[in-house]
């Protein structure tokens, strides 16, 4: 399970990512993502309805890409708040070859966040 500490839940962050934050997409999944002032990473995933009305369904995925996102927040090597969406063709994938694809999706995501504008909105939630 993500730690607390790495878990998006208030409404107001959701809304900000998607106001404000930068998008990247790959074939199963799209983040959304704002840089943050926090010292770890924060992830959200959504499953909609859309991908399968059973939720057992729905919950395998994110617990799937929860595990896969969870040792990339214990090292915390991006300051990041991001929202993952997931696409439809997610179902019928295998935890390896989704685990490859979000390995490639978090380093494509440093190395944006390496070469990013000096005017970039970067994200400080009040407490």
């Amino acid at each position: 399970m993500l730690a607390r500490i790495h878990r998006i839940s208030s409404e107001q962050t959701f809304s900000l990512i998607l106001k404000k934050g930068s998008s990247l997409s790959f074939s199963h999944f799209r983040v959304k993502w704002v840089l943050s002032k926090n010292l770890y990473p924060r992830f959200g995933i959504v499953v909609s309805n859309k991908i399968s009305k059973k939720a057992t369904v729905r919950n395998t995925i994110k617990r799937r890409l929860r595990e896969i996102v969870r040792p990339y927040c214990k090292k915390q090597l991006l300051q990041i708040d991001g929202i993952i969406f997931v696409k439809p063709e997610i179902v019928n994938v295998s935890f390896q070859m989704l685990s490859k694809e979000m390995k490639y999706a978090l380093d494509t995501l440093g190395k944006k966040i390496s070469t990013r504008p000096k005017n970039t909105y970067i994200y400080k939630e009040n407490k």
